[in-house]
C-alpha cells in the first residue's frame, strides 16, 4: 500500500518503514515528475554515514544547512576553502580561535573594525609595521607608553603641542613649559659649549609572508 495518495503521486517511488513500538518512520523517496525531481531522505532519529575512502559532493546551485543544536567537525590534516565572492558570519556570543603556528593574511582592499569594548594584545616577539601613507590617531583619554631601552623618532618636522604643560625630563634636569613660562632646571645648564647630540637606531622593515592558494576540490566520479 502506498503511503501517498494515488494517482496524485504516481511519479513517486517510496521506501518507508514504520517505527516499532512508537510513532514515526524512516523514509527514502524518489520523485520523478519532470521539473520537480527529488530524492528525499527522512531519519526518524539518527543518521550515520561511514565512507572508508573519499567522499565527493557537487551542488549545482545552493546548499542550505540548519542545525538545531551543536556542530562538531574534526579534520586531521588540511582544510581548503575557496569562496568566489563574499563571506558573511555572525556569532551570537564568543568566538575563540587557536592557531598552532602562523597566521598569514593578504587584504587587497581595506580592513574596517568596530570594537565597542577594549583590545588587549600581548606580543612576546617584535612588531614591525610599515605604512606607505599617513597614520591618524585620536585618543579620548590617556596614552601611556613605557620603553625599556630606546625610543627613536625621526621626521621632517616634529611638533609637540601641550594644552597645559610640556615637560622634558632627564637624569640631569628638566625643561618645563606651562602657563607660567619656561622653566629650565639642571645640575649644569650648557649653551653653545660643544658636545654632540645622542644617536638612535632606525627601524628595520621586514616584508610579510605571502599567502598560499587553497587546493580546489575534486568533482564527483560520475562514471557508469
Amino acid at each position: 500500500m502506498s503511503p501517498y495518495l494515488l494517482p496524485n503521486h504516481k511519479t513517486r517511488t517510496v521506501f518507508k518503514t514504520q517505527t516499532h513500538q512508537g510513532d514515526g518512520s524512516n523514509e527514502i523517496r524518489f520523485e520523478d515528475q519532470a521539473s520537480i525531481e527529488q530524492i528525499y531522505i527522512h531519519a526518524q532519529k539518527d543518521q550515520d554515514i561511514v565512507t572508508e575512502n573519499i567522499r565527493r559532493e557537487s551542488v549545482g546551485t545552493d546548499s542550505h544547512h540548519r542545525i538545531g543544536r551543536h556542530w562538531y567537525q574534526m579534520i586531521t590534516e588540511n582544510f581548503n576553502r575557496m569562496v568566489g565572492k563574499n563571506v558573511v558570519e555572525e556569532f551570537g556570543q564568543d568566538h575563540h580561535v587557536k592557531v598552532g603556528r602562523n597566521v598569514v593574511q593578504r587584504i587587497v582592499g581595506k580592513l574596517s573594525r568596530f570594537i565597542s569594548g577594549g583590545i588587549i594584545t600581548k606580543v612576546e616577539g617584535s612588531v614591525v609595521t610599515q605604512i606607505t601613507a599617513s597614520e591618524e590617531k585620536e585618543i579620548g583619554a590617556n596614552q601611556r607608553i613605557t620603553v625599556s631601552n630606546e625610543n627613536y623618532v625621526k621626521a621632517k618636522n616634529i611638533i609637540l603641542e601641550a594644552g597645559t604643560e610640556l615637560t622634558i625630563k632627564g637624569p640631569g634636569g628638566f625643561v618645563k613649559i606651562d602657563s607660567g613660562g619656561v622653566t629650565i632646571s639642571g645640575t649644569k645648564v650648557k649653551i653653545n659649549e660643544g658636545g654632540s647630540p645622542g644617536k638612535g637606531t632606525a627601524p628595520k622593515m621586514v616584508k610579510p609572508d605571502e599567502t598560499d592558494k587553497p587546493q580546489e576540490p575534486e568533482a564527483p566520479d560520475t562514471r557508469m
